[in-house]
């Protein structure tokens, strides 16, 4: 009986809220084209905009609506509209490293803890590892709490393999080592037949599986289960 007279309720409120933008809807009609008929023309497209606005306006407010009686019969409060409008949208968390973003870092250990390296702001980082590549191509840094520093670049993170890191070294010391973001995947169900020398010579099986998948992969480690599958 509670909820058939909620539902009884909200199907009353969608009718007021219909009722509503009709009425205005009309309203907004007549005096856009009662006053003066050598603006036809123009009032025309102004009626048309009001339509829209307002279809638009309806729209909202029984997706809302809809929304809003779906909470009923889960133990949350109903909501009122006054809550609905005072509801912030929901705001994006800027330090969570997605995906995308993940590829295009490089993670440097070991640097130097030389006041002038160790003591820099974000931007200082940013603009000496510009320099050490001699061009503008890193464009966030951020210290980890292990140490280490992460440079976020414009591209993915293996471009800037190819001088042999030696840019590492000029910006964060002879020490300094870097690496792009790993990744593991857990591959089950495989054969032991297909892996029986992997123990024996991991290094070939690691090399088969880069050329395979065209990937740059750092290790490999075939983890045999009682029942003899890899």
């Amino acid at each position: 009986m509670v909820n058939e007279s909620k539902k009884e309720e909200a199907n009353e409120m969608k009718e007021q809220i219909i009722g509503t933008m009709d009425k205005e809807i009309t309203r907004r009609i007549r005096d856009a084209t009662a006053t003066n008929t050598k603006r036809r023309c123009a009032e025309s497209t102004a009626m048309e905009d009001i339509r829209h606005e307002m279809k638009k306006m309806k729209e909202e407010l029984l997706n809302k609506m809809e929304s809003n009686r779906t909470t009923q019969g889960t133990g949350a409060p109903l909501r009122t509209w006054a809550d609905v409008a005072a509801t912030p949208a929901t705001q994006w968390n800027n330090n969570v490293a997605v995906p995308g973003r993940r590829l295009r870092e490089i993670t440097i250990r070991g640097n130097s803890d030389s006041p002038e390296i160790a003591n820099r702001t974000p931007e200082e980082t940013v603009k000496a590892v510009n320099l050490a590549l001699g061009r503008q191509e890193a464009i966030a840094a951020r210290r980890l709490k292990s140490g280490g520093i992460t440079v976020t670049f414009r591209e993915g993170a293996d471009t800037y393999k190819e001088d042999g890191k030696q840019w590492i070294k000029k910006a964060f010391g002879e020490q300094a080592t870097g690496a792009g973001k790993a990744f593991t995947l857990v591959a089950k169900s495989l054969k032991a037949g297909k892996l029986r020398d992997a123990h024996a010579n991991p290094e070939r099986l690691l090399k088969e599986v880069r050329d395979e998948n065209k990937q740059d992969i750092e290790s490999l480690k075939p983890v045999y289960r009682k029942d003899k599958e890899a």
